[in-house]
């Protein structure tokens, strides 16, 4: 304040966003402090480079149960990465989960070739599932890494993809399709994720990418909340609009969950 001019009224403390607006009215818990490491580097021989990572936690609690955190395609140089998604990763550490998230071989951050892993396909889509796999199974290794987390971990994640609750893929019709399915996830969540291939989807998807176009949701058995954007058509991906966002949701077995988010989304 210029002067010996002070403000009429001061805030109480910082809230999530000024412009958070209804959701603000959403019952959660009340938030704790956070704290977070990275990069925890864990070993990955079989890989092109080791699983670089992020770990955010609650500063107090035990029993805290697990989300692995996948980030998803585009050319922003660290959404997709181990430092993307802060507002989201930061607010569900701060209401009691540790939250993992690893930096997948198609992150813009390495901006590898497709080629550069023989057999993984367009995207790495076999290596992310493979990630997940391998952060589960060194569990130890991150806690070790992390000494604030020791001893707090519920020893089963909660949240993760489509391809390790089941749903299954391939990168030709001449291929078996590969299955994924990971039993130590519990539950998912899953934001605009790929729906199912066929006829529905693009060209694009068609002459480039044929892991979604052969991809399908028929045995995803896993508990899932699916989430999408009512006004997310998604050109690049699929002809259906909206509604291919969803497949999750209506062509899959097991309990699930459709949250449709009105209006445009501003972030």
């Amino acid at each position: 304040m210029a002067g010996n001019q002070s403000p009429a009224t001061r805030l109480p403390k910082m809230k999530e966003h000024a412009l958070i607006g209804d959701a603000a009215k959403i019952p959660v818990i009340n938030s704790t402090p956070i704290i977070s490491m990275s990069p925890i580097i864990l070993p990955a021989p079989d890989r092109i480079i080791d699983i670089h990572i992020k770990v955010s936690a609650p500063t107090t609690g035990v029993n805290l149960p697990i989300i692995l955190l996948s980030h998803g395609q585009g050319h922003s140089n660290y959404l997709s990465s181990l430092d993307g998604y802060g507002p989201i990763a930061n607010f569900w550490a701060s209401h009691g989960f540790i939250v993992i998230q690893p930096t997948h071989l198609s992150s813009k951050s390495l901006s590898l070739s497709d080629d550069v892993v023989h057999g993984d396909g367009p995207m790495f889509w076999r290596s992310r599932a493979q990630d997940m796999k391998h952060i589960l199974d060194h569990l130890d290794e991150i806690e070790t890494a992390f000494p604030q987390i020791q001893g707090r971990l519920r020893p089963q994640p909660r949240r993760y993809c489509c391809l390790l609750m089941g749903a299954r893929s391939r990168d030709s019709t001449e291929d078996p399709l590969v299955d994924f399915f990971e039993p130590r996830i519990k539950a998912g969540v899953l934001l605009a994720a790929p729906g199912d291939g066929g006829d529905g989807v693009s060209q694009r998807v068609k002459d480039n990418w044929t892991f979604l176009a052969e991809h399908t949701h028929a045995e995803m058995k896993t508990p899932a909340l699916i989430v999408i954007g009512e006004n997310d058509g998604s050109p690049f991906l699929t002809t259906r609009g909206a509604a291919y966002h969803a497949d999750a949701y209506h062509r899959s077995k097991g309990p699930k969950s459709l949250l449709t988010i009105a209006g445009d989304i501003t972030v």
